[in-house]
């Protein structure tokens, strides 16, 4: 991840957490140890941004429900098809929020999003999701919000099966007339499987 100049190293762990039929996930970081790290006391960051693996929930079948949307063509994205899809939460009955969150000063605040998802016409993948502001948030002085997730298909280790993953996510924020990007890169994806054994009480 890279902000404000500053490069960081960390592995992320991604865990599925499915709410009311939605699927969620939590993300936790570790250094290269995989000692979890306390990304908001700050270690050169000014702006964290986290969660991108689960950018597509818009378009899941028990949030659609909750957006809006707009087809508005194709354009061709990774050399592939796609066809483009606009959307916008509804404030009325969302159930999901974006969330911003700074470090130095420390303020946090929930965000509504609209944006643009590119689907491969062969596939049905959403191969990059591009969110921005429904509408600023003067109260908190934030401007504007963008963020690009660009996904890729990988099939970690012994897995039979590909998983679409993000590859590079890019945010961009406009807080109080000052402007911050943050750079995620992702590699190394790994499945980690846990098992538990039963046995009877001695």
């Amino acid at each position: 991840m890279r902000g404000n100049d500053v490069i960081r190293h960390f592995r992320f762990i991604i865990i599925p957490k499915p709410v009311g039929g939605l699927p969620l996930f939590e993300e936790y970081r570790t250094n290269r140890a995989g000692k979890p790290i306390e990304v908001t006391s700050g270690a050169g960051l000014t702006t964290f941004t986290s969660n991108f693996a689960g950018s597509w929930i818009y378009f899941s079948p028990s949030d659609q429900p909750h957006n809006r949307f707009r087809y508005f063509g194709t354009q061709p994205v990774q050399k592939r098809a796609c066809y483009v899809v606009g959307f916008a939460q509804d404030p009325k009955v969302t159930r999901t929020y974006a969330a911003f969150q700074l470090v130095d000063p420390p303020a946090a605040a929930v965000l509504l999003v609209q944006g643009l998802a590119w689907i491969d016409k062969q596939s049905f993948q959403i191969l990059r999701m591009e969110t921005w502001l429904l509408a600023p948030r003067s109260d908190i002085q934030l401007e504007s919000a963008d963020t690009v997730v660009n996904f890729f298909s990988v099939q970690p280790g012994d897995v039979d099966r590909t998983v679409w993953v993000p590859h590079d996510v890019t945010v961009t924020t406009l807080y109080q007339g000052r402007k911050a990007q943050n750079t995620h890169r992702y590699s190394n994806f790994q499945i980690f499987r846990v098992e538990s054994t039963l046995k009877p009480a001695e």
